[in-house]
């Protein structure tokens, strides 16, 4: 049995100044423009590195995964998923178990509330899932295809921006 790795990310706090635009639209405000690199240190504090990250579309989480990987050494292939735009739980296990291929540690870059109930069932923790947190887990599973709901998984990290300030 191999050891996988799930960084789940809720996007930065996003900017609802500009009522004409769509949701997907969105862009991140200055908070959200602030708190983005700092996840991208703590990461690397962190040795959370990911292999592969797959993206949301919307707007607000390409900026935060741009500012996030903007902080790393090395560039980290990103794919981008209209399908992670507002996902269900499930909707994300399957994003992952399809598209995350040979990849050991993965990150997700999504969005509430599906992003929050998938961390909470996770971890065991029902709490909210802000702007900008970060959830770590492992996972001793074979591969990605055979993630679940079901999996046990080890939490390896937790942080959000104001807990690294």
């Amino acid at each position: 049995m191999s050891r996988l790795e799930l960084i789940m990310m809720r996007h930065a706090k996003s900017d609802w100044g500009e009522v004409s635009l769509a949701d997907h639209d969105r862009t991140l405000n200055n908070r959200g423009r602030r708190d983005a690199p700092r996840i991208g240190r703590w990461i690397l504090e962190q040795d959370l590195l990911p292999d592969l990250v797959l993206c949301s579309t919307a707007v607000r989480a390409q900026q935060t995964i741009e500012a996030v990987a903007g902080e790393w050494p090395v560039e980290v292939p990103i794919h981008d998923s209209r399908t992670l735009y507002h996902a269900a739980p499930e909707t994300i296990i399957k994003v992952v178990a399809s598209d995350a291929m040979e990849a050991k540690r993965v990150m997700v870059v999504g969005h509430n509330p599906g992003m929050e109930m998938l961390a909470g069932h996770f971890s065991g923790a029902c709490g909210h899932f802000p702007t900008a947190a970060i959830l770590a887990l492992a996972f001793e599973i074979p591969e990605w295809s055979k993630l679940r709901l079901s999996s046990q998984a080890i939490t390896l990290a937790a942080t959000r921006p104001k807990a690294i300030d």
